[in-house]
């Protein structure tokens, strides 16, 4: 009788053990750090304590300007939100397989009753592959 109930006993652990297990599979941490590619910049996004700087050097320095955004991650840490310089923001949401971003830039008018300028936005990450031990900390 009692090895029966041994064996349930080990088998009940060993249950919690692998779904405790998988959950943490399943909400494992969105990367953002490294380096992404849009068709008008180059972003580098690093942490700095509990904020994501993300800094953007334009492909075209004429007709755009370099910009550096603080924003923080939220969404189990698959949504990056910026607040500009100027005034506006930035969603982005990053894929499944870490390696795309895409989302929306507000521009907010110079006049408070016109409707923000919205901007599609999509990136990939340039050949950076994803790396646990530099998984932001949301810390």
């Amino acid at each position: 009788m009692k090895r029966p109930f041994l064996t349930d006993i080990f088998l009940i652990v060993c249950l919690f053990l692998v779904i405790i297990t998988t959950a943490d599979n399943d909400t494992a941490a969105k990367d953002f750090i490294g380096t992404w590619t849009d068709a008008n910049y180059t972003f580098t996004i690093v942490q700095e304590g509990s904020d994501i700087i993300l800094t953007g050097i334009p492909v075209d320095e004429e007709s755009y300007f370099p910009l550096k955004l603080i924003g923080t991650v939220s969404d189990n840490k698959t949504r990056l939100i910026t607040y500009k310089n100027m005034t506006g923001t930035m969603e982005i949401e990053m894929s499944e397989d870490q390696m795309n971003l895409s989302g929306f830039q507000t521009f907010d008018s110079v006049n408070p009753s016109e409707t923000p300028f919205i901007v599609d936005y999509n990136s990939t990450r340039n050949g950076t592959e994803v790396h646990s031990d530099t998984v932001w900390s949301g810390e």
